[in-house]
């Protein structure tokens, strides 16, 4: 913006941490001296109360960034608020069911960003600074290679990506244990600027260190894991594997088609995955000599992702949130590509599972349902498999009444009429996220006062395939 502009830029941060703001000092210092008269920096101060505040995750920060920017808009006249993030790390999808924490937060989000703004908008009567992410459709890739084209690529080493704060020191400015450190030197090490972010920086070599901590050892490998299975994704598996968290991201852009939005989505990921797996591909091919006489750590990233890739062999394990496929059809012969939208006069196709205890059920193309509401549809579907292998038409399949449905489950009548409530809102609302409207009619579950429910007769149980 400086360097392809002559506009004026304010840079608004908290101030919580001495050795966080030393190294914004020396930053906001930089574009001072660069662009002379067009850069501003404020540093407002924000600490926990008390010496070890209830919450420590922090998940309000966004709210708080937003709220100092408004602040800031308003008092110079400005109608535009930023927040500089890779589209990877604000989409955040989830790596793995197993993987919590700070890849769970919503930052930067798209439809955390809009509802922020939609917030700010109501607090300020209808007036403020529009909120916007320019690097949304960007990987981490490309930001530091815009930053090496605009001749800046020696700042790099004083900005810091790690979210342990605490654990940093003089000589290792990050962990290299957490997503956002691995997201970095991926990113650094694909754009060739390794010289700008040196391995003696991380607590961890990232690639070649030891991990002598679970936490650090798994977020590694389902990190690397994740970025593997998206350089090869299809369509479908894209879908279904992610359609929940596909379709919150879908609620942070409105005014787009859906389906235009599913493919920039799905080519963002793919195009990240794909340069992690050109990393580690040079790295295993540069240091084979050293893999084959054992001279790395065994819990080293590239050990353990090259253990895991041969246990594996030939493909990795199967996600356990996707929705198992069937076998697909032959490739379109069209030259459009196929529409990551599913359409929505199809029959529901729909996966039951359990998954750490939980009931849950998958529906291609909209997303899942877990938990009791889940566990209602599991209960019928015993009346549905009978009258579907009998060949039954669809008047003849038969309802549950609530009572009997209630004393199967263990529950009341109104729990019953709850939960089932409860399944048809979820997919209702993915329905209106996918497709800009609501269902025409309830979805999977069917009722009929007096006779109570049933199964939608046409849904399509996709069963999963061997491994």
């Amino acid at each position: 913006m400086l360097n392809t502009s002559d506009k004026h830029v304010v840079l608004v941060t908290h101030r919580s941490s001495q050795k966080a703001a030393t190294r914004q000092r020396k930053l906001g210092d930089y574009l001072r001296n660069r662009f002379p008269g067009r850069v501003l920096q404020i540093h407002v101060a924000a600490n926990r109360v008390g010496g070890e505040a209830r919450e420590a995750t922090q998940r309000s920060r966004s709210f708080l960034f937003a709220a100092l920017g408004q602040v800031v808009a308003r008092m110079f006249g400005a109608h535009q608020q930023n927040f500089f993030e890779n589209g990877i790390i604000g989409h955040n999808l989830s790596l793995s069911p197993q993987v919590v924490g700070t890849m769970a937060t919503r930052t930067t989000h798209p439809l955390a960003l809009r509802k922020l703004e939609h917030l700010m908008m109501l607090v300020g009567d209808g007036s403020g600074a529009a909120i916007r992410n320019p690097y949304q459709w960007l990987t981490k890739t490309d930001v530091v290679r815009r930053i090496a084209e605009h001749d800046a690529a020696d700042q790099i080493r004083h900005a810091v990506s790690c979210t342990s704060i605490r654990e940093q020191n003089t000589l290792h400015t990050h962990c290299g244990a957490c997503s956002q450190c691995l997201d970095r030197r991926f990113a650094m090490l694909a754009a060739g600027l390794a010289a700008e972010d040196p391995s003696e920086m991380y607590g961890t070599d990232v690639l070649f260190g030891p991990r002598e901590k679970d936490r650090s050892r798994t977020m590694a490998l389902e990190w690397t894991r994740h970025a593997v299975r998206l350089a090869g994704i299809d369509d479908r598996a894209f879908m279904s594997t992610f359609g929940q968290e596909l379709m919150r991201i879908a609620g942070g852009y409105p005014d787009q088609r859906r389906a235009d939005l599913m493919r920039r989505i799905l080519d963002l990921h793919r195009r990240h995955g794909g340069l992690v797996v050109a990393v580690l591909e040079r790295a295993i091919r540069d240091n084979a000599d050293r893999l084959a006489r054992h001279e790395l750590p065994d819990s080293a990233l590239v050990r353990l992702h090259v253990a895991d890739a041969a246990a594996v062999s030939p493909v990795l394990p199967a996600d356990p949130r996707a929705t198992p496929q069937r076998r697909q059809p032959p490739a379109q012969t069209s030259g459009d590509a196929p529409d990551l939208v599913p359409d929505q006069d199809r029959p529901l196709e729909v996966t039951f599972g359990i998954e750490n205890g939980r009931h849950v059920i998958s529906v291609l193309g909209l997303g899942r349902v877990e938990g009791a509401p889940a566990r209602t549809a599991h209960e019928l579907r015993s009346e549905f498999d009978e009258d579907r292998q009998a060949g039954l038409p669809r008047a003849e399949h038969r309802y549950v009444q609530t009572g009997a449905l209630a004393t199967r489950l263990e529950t009341s009548k109104d729990a019953v009429a709850q939960h089932v409530g409860r399944c048809r809102k979820e997919l209702a609302q993915y329905h209106q996220l996918v497709f800009g409207s609501p269902p025409p009619r309830h979805l999977l579950i069917e009722n009929k006062p007096g006779r109570g429910y049933r199964l939608d007769p046409d849904i399509r149980i996709l069963s999963r395939e061997p491994r």
